[in-house]
């Protein structure tokens, strides 16, 4: 899926990703694919699955920002190992 960067608080390490529709996602931090910290406006890419805490949102995982924002590049962060990818988690969003 594709979607904007929304919200992203960095001291708390998550954010949320809005979608053409309206709809927004819940991200955590360790999440996110790219070198760099995302920022309001930049655009991502990303899947769902179900949010561990309630059963009846989805969450957005493996986000990747795919073009920065006007405000320029992506601030450098430390790199961490994310999880392996398993397509079983994924759903498809809902319309």
């Amino acid at each position: 899926m594709i979607g904007t960067i929304k919200f992203y608080a960095f001291e708390k390490c998550f954010g949320f990703i809005e979608i053409e529709n309206g709809l927004d996602f819940f991200f955590h931090g360790t999440s996110v694919l790219s070198d760099g910290i995302p920022q309001k406006g930049d655009e991502c890419s990303f899947w769902l699955e179900d949010d561990p805490r309630d059963a009846t949102k989805l969450r957005a995982v493996e986000v990747q920002v795919t073009r920065v924002s006007r405000s320029g590049a992506l601030i450098p962060r430390q790199p961490f190992v994310s999880r392996p990818f398993r397509a079983e988690r994924h759903r498809p969003v809902p319309a």
